[in-house]
């Protein structure tokens, strides 16, 4: 069986990138219900039948450019996490880090994030199952981070690290601007202290 050339390949690969980037974008400014196959495809400057060449439908391309960008955020948390550990670096030092590359995440992949976040709640349970995928990664970042400052049961404080993460990032959404990390770094590192010294189950500091 002949194979397609690779110059071939790399373009089609470049245009499936380009609508996955189109469809945060359109989905971060109009909302999933505005993301159709015709404004990905001009936004991503290909022709309309290209959105159904790589994708079966626009379903199937909004949850695809979610976990693809999600994907990408997440190895880059994960990788820093396990340095951070393997450097036996300080709670403040973890806290900081992390608030840093929270805060400096896209704006538009954060509100297309959370777009989907909303619209999985009115899907089919095997749709559903692609957002709840992407909360498990960064909870498995949060664990990385936890198990960094040597906090017992980091399983069982990962939701909290990430609805902590999330809630910030609503604000950032809400203002339309990106935010000062400090605030979320200091909070971070209040969570760290706060279940290392008094794993969950016991009574926290008053």
């Amino acid at each position: 069986m002949a194979t397609r050339p690779a110059s071939h390949r790399a373009r089609g690969l470049a245009r499936r990138e380009a609508l996955l980037r189109a469809a945060v974008e359109i989905v971060a400014e109009r909302g999933v219900g505005g993301a159709t196959h015709r404004a990905i495809a001009e936004r991503a400057e290909v022709p309309p039948s290209t959105t159904t060449y790589f994708f079966a439908s626009i379903d199937e391309l909004i949850l695809e450019a979610l976990r693809h960008f999600t994907t990408l955020r997440v190895q880059q948390l994960q990788e820093l996490g396990g340095v951070l550990k393997e450097q036996g670096s300080e709670p403040a030092q973890i806290a900081r880090t992390f608030a840093e590359i929270l805060c400096a995440a896209p704006l538009q992949h954060e509100v297309a994030q959370f777009e989907a976040y909303l619209d999985a709640s009115r899907r089919e349970p095997d749709e559903q199952g692609v957002v709840a995928g992407v909360l498990e990664a960064f909870e498995g970042v949060a664990i990385k981070a936890l198990e960094a400052v040597g906090t017992p049961n980091p399983q069982q404080v990962a939701p909290l690290f990430v609805a902590l993460a999330d809630g910030y990032g609503l604000r950032r959404i809400a203002l339309g601007h990106s935010l000062d990390p400090a605030p979320l770094a200091d909070a971070f590192h209040r969570l760290f202290l706060s279940y290392r010294d008094a794993p969950p189950g016991t009574s926290l500091p008053g």
